[in-house]
């Protein structure tokens, strides 16, 4: 979790002599720390917490599902299409996943 949380100020350290801070109101920046503490921070808390319990390619299969629906999430959500390329990435990973998954089944037999 230190790794993270480091990892993330050193981004921001980074980027904001290159960007500047972006303005926002007091909203947005609660917004933010909202999200970044407790949407975000609290899902890392709970996959590192969960990852003891687990194998390697569980934990992958789970990091891997969230990109991918993501899009069709929006889509059905907000209405806003996937674009093709983010259709073919999602494809793309699932079959790659799909093979792997076999190919590790049919190594154990």
């Amino acid at each position: 979790i230190a790794s993270v949380v480091f990892a993330n100020f050193l981004l921001a350290a980074l980027i904001i002599p290159i960007t500047g801070v972006p303005s926002g109101t007091v909203g947005d920046w609660t917004l933010v720390a909202y999200m970044g503490t407790l949407q975000l921070g609290f899902a890392f808390y709970l996959i590192s917490r969960g990852m003891r319990h687990i194998t390697a390619l569980e934990v992958s299969l789970i990091m891997l599902i969230e990109p991918v629906l993501s899009p069709m999430l929006v889509w059905w959500l907000h209405g806003e299409e996937p674009s093709t390329f983010s259709l073919l990435g999602g494809t793309v990973i699932i079959i790659a996943t799909a093979i792997r998954t076999v190919g590790a089944l049919r190594s154990v037999e």
